[in-house]
């Protein structure tokens, strides 16, 4: 799904994952992991709010994450556009994933009214 970003996190590691909304309307978030399935989801007028935060460790295996995001319309939620841009940082991997809404877009990557900072120290 075009709404969905899946990344994978490698064995015996901490990741940390933060969500965040910034929109006049109603956002939903959902992520799912090994520590089970989170829904965040705002109400209007949510402008940097934390919408949530999971921390957990994986297994001797490899672990996937996916994050949804949407937005209320119409009555229903819709699938937001999102992007999925790897971190940069030498110490920490991760990524940060955005969801744009049906309304005009930014300029450059659509990551603007739904955010989420997935991360994990880098391995020696």
């Amino acid at each position: 799904m075009f709404n969905t970003a899946t990344f994978t996190v490698p064995a015996n590691t901490n990741i940390h994952i933060d969500g965040f909304f910034s929109a006049g309307w109603v956002q939903q978030i959902v992520v799912e992991s090994p520590a089970g399935k989170q829904t965040w989801t705002s109400t209007a007028n949510s402008n940097n709010t934390l919408a949530g935060q999971i921390q957990f460790k994986t297994g001797n295996a490899e672990a996937t994450v996916s994050v949804q995001m949407s937005y209320m319309l119409q009555g229903d939620y819709a699938p937001s556009t999102v992007v999925k841009i790897p971190l940069t940082d030498p110490a920490l991997q991760g990524y940060v994933i955005g969801g744009q809404d049906g309304g005009p877009r930014p300029t450059g990557p659509a990551a603007i009214n739904t955010v989420v900072l997935a991360f994990w120290a880098a391995k020696y």
